[in-house]
């Protein structure tokens, strides 16, 4: 394909008076884009035609600056993000760097039927629409009975896992909120995995709690900080 621009310049390699530059490009597929000039100028009442190939390829030439997602970051776990130059004409790429970009917290919405916050990106609610020191959000899974929890901890801080449950009703003691002594889960950088089937398990065993009775809630404790939690439904 081609096309064809005219530019009014003045002067070139010597000619004495104004010449009219016409330019053809050619696309002959990525990374082969090219244009021909033809050079139209008067000298003491004569005319010269010039046509020059310039340059062997437009695309380093004719390029502009693009970023973009390799993959997509969430609320809590990093993305793949590029920079790279690429031809406008043919998208030939002659500069790429990829690097990875931080999770990006959550986006906070009021909701005035219910008076409190959700992530418009997650769907994570919470009643003072703030992340705080570390960041959560229930992952994706494709295995039903497995649990993920994203986090990002922006404090550095160690922290435990504490797995237990926000209650329907309270306990005879008062307690709407129990937890789990010794039970495992399994920490990674990023995320945090637990079987569903195990929690109920030994909630059961401990509460004598049916799965029907609570939603289990995840609660992340460390020195100096709030308790982070969060509730699964």
């Amino acid at each position: 394909s081609k096309y064809r621009k005219n530019e009014f310049v003045v002067g070139r390699d010597g000619w004495y008076s104004e010449s009219v530059i016409s330019y053809e490009y050619f696309f002959e597929g990525v990374g082969l884009c090219y244009r021909i000039a033809t050079y139209k100028a008067y000298e003491n009442g004569e005319l010269f035609i010039d046509e020059v190939h310039e340059p062997e390829s437009l695309c380093d030439a004719y390029r502009t600056w693009q970023n973009g997602y390799v993959s997509y970051p969430s609320c809590t776990q990093a993305g793949v993000c590029y920079g790279q130059y690429a031809c406008v004409f043919c998208g030939f790429v002659s500069y790429r760097d990829e690097y990875a970009c931080e999770p990006l917290d959550h986006d906070w919405c009021y909701d005035e039927k219910t008076q409190d916050f959700y992530c418009s990106r997650c769907e994570l609610r919470n009643q003072n629409g703030a992340s705080g020191d570390i960041v959560l959000e229930e992952l994706t899974s494709e295995d039903p009975d497995l649990i993920r929890i994203g986090y990002w901890n922006r404090s550095g801080v160690a922290f435990i896992v504490a797995v237990g449950a926000k209650l329907d009703s309270p306990l005879d003691s008062g307690e709407d909120e129990i937890y789990l002594g010794g039970f495992e889960v399994s920490i990674d950088e990023t995320v945090i995995t637990l079987s569903r089937s195990a929690a109920e398990a030994a909630i059961l065993a401990q509460y004598g709690l049916s799965p029907d009775a609570y939603d289990l809630r995840i609660t992340l404790v460390g020195e100096g900080l709030s308790d982070y939690g969060i509730t699964l439904n």
